[in-house]
């Protein structure tokens, strides 16, 4: 487990004015930038993406902790593919913040 199966950035709309990133590398919490200060503590597949569908989504959620405030939070990275077996294409990630307790705190973005 490490911060690297996390995207670096999810992307937010803002209305017409485009996207806007989110750095997944900084603290949530406090806003500290210092990535070697966040560790992933915990990592468990919510759901399952099924090997045979067509379509399918996998929800895997990520325990981190902040080394310099000493904050954890989730974040729940939901998987939607299409295809199936070799063919099986990512089409997008939505990312979601959550307590620790896994009380949802709202959508962070997509990528």
């Amino acid at each position: 487990m490490s911060l690297s199966e996390i995207p670096p950035k999810v992307y937010a709309m803002v209305g017409t004015r485009g996207l806007h990133p989110i750095s997944l590398r900084e603290c949530l919490r406090c806003g500290c930038n210092d990535s070697s200060k966040l560790r992933v503590v915990d990592k468990r597949v919510v759901l399952k993406a099924e090997e045979e569908a067509d379509a399918a989504k996998e929800v895997v959620e990520y325990i981190i902790k902040c080394e310099s405030c000493g904050e954890s939070y989730a974040l729940r990275l939901t998987h939607v593919y299409s295809g199936a077996g070799d063919k099986r294409v990512r089409i997008t990630t939505f990312v979601h913040l959550y307590t620790v307790d896994g009380v949802e705190e709202g959508w962070l973005g997509n990528y």
